[in-house]
Formats: C-alpha cells, structure tokens, sequence
C-alpha cells in the first residue's frame, strides 16, 4: 500500500492480490469507504496519498457526523460546521468522544473572559442504537448568567417531558443495569466563532439511581477536563431523568399524568381529580404536586393552593415559582400587603428571568421593566416575562394590564409552540378568564 499509483497491478509478490491502489477511485470511495466508521476512515488516510485524498471528501465525513450524532444534520449546525478548517472532518476530529485538550499559544488578555457570542449544543440519547432523543440548543454568553458559576444549560423547557418508546422490563437492578450498559448520550459543545467542538459526554452513563420518592431513575454523565487556562479542571456534568414506574406508586404516577393531561385540555375539575386520587394512592405524592396548586388556584380554592405550594417549598426550597403561585394565592385571600409579609423565600434561581419575575413579586416592581428587559432575549425569557408581569397584575386587581400580557405570553413564538406546562397554563388562565386569544 506504500504506492500512490492507480496504475499497479498484481505481482508474483502479492500471491497474484490487486493492490487497493490499482482498483478505480469511484469504487473505492463508493464501496469501500462509506462501509467504514470514523476511527477506520482516519486510519485508512495514513494508507497512501491517494487514499488521503478520497478520505478526506466532505460528502464522507457529512454522512459519518450524521449518522454518528443524527442532531448535526440541523442546519444551525451545518452552518457552523462549514466555517471548521476542514469541515466536518475537523468536527469529527474534534468530536469523537476521547476529549484532547488544545492548549493555546497566547493568553486571553480580553476584557471579555469569553469572546464568543453563543454556544450551539448538539445532544443525541441512544438506547441499543436506537435514537431516543435528539436537539439543538443555542446559548448566549454574554450575560452575568452564563458568567456565573456553575453554568448550567437545561435542555428542555421547564417541567417538559419527552416521551420514549424505551419498556424497562424486569426488576430494579436488572432496569438499572440496562440504562447503565446500554443508554449512550453525546453532548457536543460547539464554539462557532473558534471554529472548535468538544464531546463534554461521558458517553456511558457514571451512575444510575432512582430516586427514594418520585420513583425517577437519574442516569448521570460526567467528564472532568482542563479549564482552558492551565490553571484547574471544570466538571462537566449530565443528569437524564426516567420516569419511574416499578413499584406501587405507579398508579399515583399514572393519575398524576391524567391530570396533567386534563390540565392541557383545559378541565382544570377533572385535573384535580386525577391529582387527589393520585394522594390516595400515594400520599407521598402530595408535597410534591404542584400541578395540583395550580389547578387549586383556576378552581379560587386559594387556601388549598397556598397550602399546597407552601408543601412544595417545603421540600424544594429553591423553587421560584412555587413561591411566586403561593403569594398568588394569599394575595386573593388576605391582600397583596399581607401576602407580602408571608413571602416565601427560596433559592437563587438558575434563570435570570425568574429570578426578576421573584424579586418583582417580593418587593414590588414594574412589571412593563420585566417584559422590556427580556423582550429581545430567548424566546422562552421573553415568554415567562410576560406570564408573570400578566399574574402581577391580577394580583394587584388590574385585569386589562393582565389580559394584555397573558395573551402576549400565549401568542409568543414558545408560548404558541412549546410543550412546556406553563404554556399550556397561560391558556387555561385565558380560558378561564373568558378571554379570547384571537
């Protein structure tokens, strides 16, 4: 193979074999090549200079990203990858789970610690080869958020939920085996200023547990990798949550996605129903039901919602917006200055809009302040903006300024198409209140 001639021929030498360099380069690349995975094709190139040449074609690597991270053939990422030195061989290279740390030649003596403007994830979940689940997701770096330490990005919206097709058949350790074994996630960090990616997955998962109450299993991904700078290690760390569904509480479970169903389709009653029956199957459930509070709150059974939101707090005490629903509710029964006085406080939330939307409702503020500071963010920022500033003002008895934001909320790009229960929610509260979206 040491020849780069398409002209040799078979030798007494060889035991009368065709050197590969003899067989016609449309063959090769056709038949040959695009059987090999990304590993094989790389070692293949180091062959000869022909091969280098028909390994490198950008049609091949495209087809292998694709196939390997099905989430790469979204155009936001075709886009970035065009701008790599060698296209998406270079976003192979890059890619591939074993992480290389780049050491750069110069500091970053910038003013800004991170120059690019955004960050584009690709996450793809496989089970047995089988895909699961596949996303794009694009972050900003600028604000204080990203800055701010540990940076977190959720992939899906809040209290979103993707179904699977995956059955977990058998007992507990045998459930737990599997996903251990044979769930494999790839989280692809791309920087499309630098032109660079990284796999921050550990591929396999590092542990699965299942939670004591919510019966979900919590299958954990994590690598640990230089910080850029030579100056420490950054842990990146992944948690894919599965519903659980072993024990006796999984009829609660059932009802309780019933009600959550019913919720959506707006019979706020029938929810309810579905979420007391899901305490009696399971009365641990109810510390946790926040669905329910919020059913509580469209049915005016505020001192069951409060009541409801304050058990909520009570075991997850950095919940913002249980907090927020809890003054919602007290407002109706003893005033927004009593309600106030009895504000729950929590955790500092992840999301800035959130944490705008706590203080607002805690000291007072400008709900118009709310929605202009997030109306050119992401579309989900701009979409809580305007649900809270609409439920600011119910509290404060001005239902033209709600009705205004609601319908906002409702009509925005994440509001009209999201999957999130909150979307879902600015509806039912539209409904409710007899107010027509149109």
């Amino acid at each position: 193979m040491s020849s780069c001639s398409i002209s040799t021929t078979t030798t007494a030498e060889d035991g009368g074999r065709t050197a590969i360099t003899a067989v016609h380069p449309d063959i090769i690349q056709t038949l040959i090549l695009t059987k090999l995975d990304g590993p094989t094709l790389i070692s293949a190139g180091f062959a000869s200079s022909q091969l280098q040449n028909l390994c490198s074609d950008e049609n091949l690597w495209r087809k292998i990203c694709n196939s390997s991270w099905p989430s790469t053939s979204d155009p936001i990422i075709q886009k970035a990858v065009s701008t790599f030195p060698s296209g998406h061989r270079s976003f192979f290279s890059d890619s591939f789970p074993s992480i290389n740390e780049q050491k750069s030649g110069t500091g970053n003596h910038s003013n800004n610690p991170f120059p690019s403007p955004e960050l584009i994830s690709a996450v793809d979940i496989h089970f047995e080869d089988e895909l699961l689940y596949s996303k794009v997701l694009t972050t900003e770096t600028k604000s204080g958020w990203f800055m701010s330490s540990p940076f977190r990005i959720e992939l899906l919206g809040h209290k979103e939920i993707v179904p699977t097709p995956v059955k977990f058949d058998g007992d507990d350790e045998n459930c737990k085996s599997n996903l251990q074994e044979k769930m494999k996630l790839s989280w692809i960090l791309i920087d499309p200023a630098k032109n660079r990616a990284v796999n921050i997955s550990s591929l396999n998962p590092v542990s699965v547990r299942r939670h004591w109450l919510t019966e979900e299993l919590k299958i954990r991904y994590s690598t640990v990798m230089g910080s850029g700078d030579g100056e420490g290690l950054v842990q990146c760390g992944i948690v894919v949550t599965c519903e659980g569904s072993y024990s006796a509480g999984r009829d609660a479970v059932v009802a309780i996605r019933r009600g959550m169903l019913l919720f959506r389709q707006g019979d706020v009653l029938g929810s309810l129903v579905e979420f007391d029956k899901a305490i009696q199957l399971d009365p641990r459930q109810k510390a946790y039901l926040w669905q329910r509070g919020l059913s509580l709150y469209y049915l005016d059974r505020y001192e069951e919602g409060a009541e409801q939101f304050r058990l909520d707090v009570a075991q997850n005490p950095n919940d913002t917006e249980e907090s927020i629903w809890c003054f919602l509710c007290e407002a109706q029964l003893y005033g927004v200055d009593e309600a106030r006085k009895r504000y729950l406080e929590v955790g500092r939330d992840p999301r800035p809009v959130m944490r705008e939307a706590y203080n607002m409702f805690k000291d007072g503020g400008d709900p118009e302040k709310l929605v202009a500071a997030f109306s050119s963010g992401q579309p989900n920022e701009y979409f809580y903006a305007s649900l809270y500033a609409g439920l600011y003002y119910e509290s404060q008895n001005e239902p033209d300024a709600a009705k205004v934001h609601l319908i906002a909320a409702c009509q925005s790009p994440y509001g009209s198409r999201s999957d999130d229960y909150m979307a879902a929610l600015a509806k039912v509260h539209c409904k409710c209140r007899n107010w027509n979206l149109n």
